[in-house]
């Protein structure tokens, strides 16, 4: 399979506004401004791997398509919400990425 994932803000968080502040706000807030199944996604790409993996697929390559700048990820990081703020600038910043895997054969 091949998929690519934007992480970044969507609808009412779309540009012109940055692309991860919609991050920062508390769940309950999140919540009320986004109908279920039609919200920016929250995970982060680590949390889709794990996911990947725990459903007998095999991760053959992943690529960042579109990184946000440090500068920005290291403004936003005490703001973010506290099961996120201690994750590296790096997967922070993924705001585009693709993922190549495969399920082995039985």
């Amino acid at each position: 399979m091949l998929h690519k994932i934007d992480l970044s803000g969507h609808e009412f968080f779309e540009d012109p506004l940055p692309p991860l502040d919609f991050q920062t706000y508390p769940d309950w807030l999140y919540g009320l401004m986004f109908p279920k199944y039609r919200r920016a996604t929250r995970r982060l790409q680590d949390e889709y791997l794990h996911s990947m993996k725990d459903t007998g697929f095999q991760i053959i390559e992943t690529g960042c398509l579109r990184q946000a700048d440090a500068d920005y990820v290291g403004r936003i990081r005490p703001l973010l919400r506290r099961k996120i703020r201690g994750n590296s600038d790096e997967e922070l910043g993924v705001l585009d990425w693709y993922v190549v895997a495969a399920r082995p054969r039985n």
